[in-house]
């Protein structure tokens, strides 16, 4: 499945993960595209920070849906 992280500057990012994927490694491929460290990003689903250690089939999360991906010093 495709997940869409919104970054800023109206970029966005499709990671190519599974339902069982972490938080943690739904950053680890993004970094991967964007080069932004992990420990410096936040993702986040309407008003909710997501935690590392949940799945995205905990949030519920599905092909094709969009989260967005904020960074920070």
């Amino acid at each position: 499945m495709i997940v869409v992280l919104n970054a800023r500057f109206e970029t966005k990012v499709r990671v190519e993960c599974q339902q069982n994927t972490t938080i943690k490694e739904l950053k680890e491929k993004a970094k991967m595209e964007t080069g932004t460290p992990v420990e410096k990003m936040k993702i986040r689903k309407w008003w909710t920070t997501l935690d590392d250690d949940k799945t995205l089939r905990y949030y519920r999360i599905g092909d094709g849906d969009g989260l967005d991906l904020y960074t920070y010093n």
